[in-house]
């Protein structure tokens, strides 16, 4: 678990592996780090492309850092369908993409 520390996280008793950083551009790096070090073979999730990946995308985006989830250093790269009838793609390489919705 990784949270950005605020006022309310210093006056609760945090259990269990939590990271505590100060913004959303420290959590972020600590997530690309996170992955990067369980090195998983395969990523599921429901709707993680069309969400999940747009949003950490932007937001890498934002912060000017490439996500790096990958097995190498390039930044994934996401295409968005922009037809209901099409589904969205995402190339991270080295790790297989399970979207729940598209298994479905």
């Amino acid at each position: 678990v990784i949270v950005v520390k605020n006022e309310q996280i210093e006056r609760t008793k945090l259990v269990g592996n939590v990271i505590i950083v100060e913004d959303e551009k420290e959590l972020l790096k600590e997530f690309i780090k996170e992955v990067n070090k369980a090195d998983p073979d395969v990523l599921i999730g429901w709707n993680l492309i069309d969400f999940d990946l747009k949003i950490l995308l932007e937001k890498a985006r934002d912060f000017d850092l490439p996500l790096t989830i990958g097995r190498t250093n390039n930044s994934i790269r996401l295409r968005l369908a922009e037809s209901f009838f099409r589904d969205s793609s995402v190339d991270i390489q080295g790790r297989v993409v399970l979207d729940g919705i598209q298994v479905l």
